[in-house]
């Protein structure tokens, strides 16, 4: 992670505590989709697509996102392009923040959209991938070959 981002952490742990007023470490849906329309509020941003983010990550709607999935969801909120799943996929998978993706993660991934990581054609792919991490364009050629 970089400086950059490791300075963004902070203000959205900041941010977090600052919805969290019980002090609970957990915040819902609804106060994070408050806190977007609030700060959103003149700018056109699709609550309605952000909060879409939180279904991706699995989260359930009745469940306290902690700060460590709030720094996932504001890190794929602030960077992917919303309406495409493959972006969104992407620094979903970056769990480390740093705009690329290494074979644990990719790994990672296929388990997230319930593909076995035990796969033959996932070893593989993820053995033939070595030390390389991907950037975003490399992983669109990446799963649009895998797709094809």
């Amino acid at each position: 992670m970089n400086k950059v981002q490791m300075k963004r952490n902070e203000i959205y742990k900041d941010i977090f505590n600052s919805i969290d007023i019980n002090k609970s470490n957990g915040i819902s849906r609804d106060q994070i989709s408050l806190y977007l329309n609030r700060v959103f509020k003149n700018i056109d941003v699709d609550i309605e697509q952000a909060m879409g983010i939180l279904d991706v990550m699995n989260i359930a709607s009745d469940a306290k996102i902690n700060v460590n999935q709030f720094l996932s969801f504001m890190y794929i909120f602030e960077n992917a392009e919303l309406e495409q799943v493959s972006s969104i996929c992407f620094y979903l998978s970056d769990t480390n923040f740093s705009g690329k993706i290494d074979k644990n993660e990719l790994r990672g991934m296929f388990v997230k959209l319930n593909i076995p990581a035990d796969d033959e054609n996932v070893i593989e792919i993820v053995n033939n991938l070595g030390e390389l991490e991907l950037d975003y364009e490399q992983f669109t050629e990446f799963i649009s070959a895998l797709v094809d």
